[in-house]
Order: C-alpha cells, then sequence, then structure tokens
C-alpha cells in the first residue's frame, strides 16, 4: 500500500475514532465498520475520506458516507502534455507502461535522422557536422571518420544517457557526438 493512502487511512481513522469516542454513536461506529469492510483500495479510501469530512464539518456524521466504485488512475501520458509525436502508444490504456517502454519511448524522441549540410574538421580525428535541420554536432573521440556531405545520419542516445552517437548507413560505423547548437 503507498504510503500516503496509509497515511490518509490512519488519519481518517484516527479522526473516525475520535468522533465515535465523543459522541458514543453506534451510528458512527457502524460507519467505520462499513468503510473498513470495502475491498477495494481507492473505494475505501474515499469511504473514510467522506466519513473524516462529514464529521469535521458538522461535529457529527449524520449521514452514511457512499462507497463509490474505484476509478481508474489517470496514465502518465493522460496527465502530462505530449512532446511529440514520436511517443510510443499503448495497446491499453488501463495498464501502465514499463520502465523499459518508457525509456525506449524517450530515446526514440530524442533521436535525431538528417542529412548532413556541411562537415568540418576541427581538430585532427574530430569532426563538426551540421545537418540540413541547422543542428550542429561535434565528435567527442579522435576515431577517424569520413563522413561526407549528403550522407544520411542517425544521431540516437546511448543506453547512459547524456551521450549520444552518430552512425551512418554508408560508413556501418558510429562516433561519439555532443550537440552545439
Amino acid at each position: 500500500m503507498n504510503h500516503a493512502y496509509t497515511a490518509t487511512l490512519v488519519v481518517s481513522l484516527l479522526c473516525a475514532a475520535r468522533t465515535v469516542a465523543a459522541q458514543g454513536s453506534d451510528d458512527t461506529a457502524s460507519r467505520v465498520a462499513a468503510c473498513a469492510a470495502i475491498e477495494s483500495t481507492d473505494a475505501r479510501l474515499e469511504c473514510f475520506d467522506a466519513l473524516a469530512k462529514r464529521s469535521s464539518a458538522d461535529g457529527a456524521a449524520t449521514a452514511a458516507p457512499r462507497a463509490a466504485p474505484p476509478q481508474p488512475a489517470a496514465s502518465a501520458s493522460q496527465s502530462e502534455p505530449s512532446l511529440g509525436a514520436a511517443s510510443v502508444p499503448q495497446a491499453d490504456s488501463t495498464k501502465p507502461i514499463s520502465r523499459r517502454e518508457a525509456r525506449a519511448a524517450e530515446q526514440q524522441e530524442l533521436e535525431v535522422t538528417g542529412e548532413v549540410a556541411a562537415v568540418r574538421e576541427i581538430l585532427p580525428g574530430r569532426l563538426e557536422v551540421t545537418l540540413t535541420n541547422g543542428q550542429v554536432w561535434r565528435q567527442t573521440n579522435s576515431d577517424r571518420y569520413d563522413l561526407l556531405v549528403g550522407h544520411e545520419v542517425r544521431i540516437y542516445p546511448t543506453g547512459f544517457g547524456k551521450y549520444f552517437r552518430l552512425s551512418s548507413r554508408e560508413l556501418r560505423r558510429f562516433i561519439q557526438v555532443e550537440r552545439v547548437h
């Protein structure tokens, strides 16, 4: 059980117990017991919350708290704004995506494909590559890479997150790069 749910449940039970002790009412005790008997965590929490609100609002719980059916939690993709069209669609909207799927979607959003507009050697064995979309990438290692203007390249993140690789189909290798502009 989540710690936030546990804390809310304990506070609700204490409020309900205080109300029961102050009033000595069998009606409130039966409402607390009814809430405790609900199997669904979300519905049980909602029942206790409603009981606590009623008891604090008017000093005593005069109406029976309603136990609503559990509502499906909003997925992360519904609560956060969309970052782009490259997001991974979910097959089942009620099933949360795994960490692996989330990482793959994030890497796919960071991936860049394009054509080389200009290549400049800034140091021996180090290139600065300008793509047709205006992005500028700089080679971080000193491996020889015979990249030419017009080559199609793919720039993608490595598994370590902050490093990127540039690969070309024509050369069938990759180099490590960092984005300059």
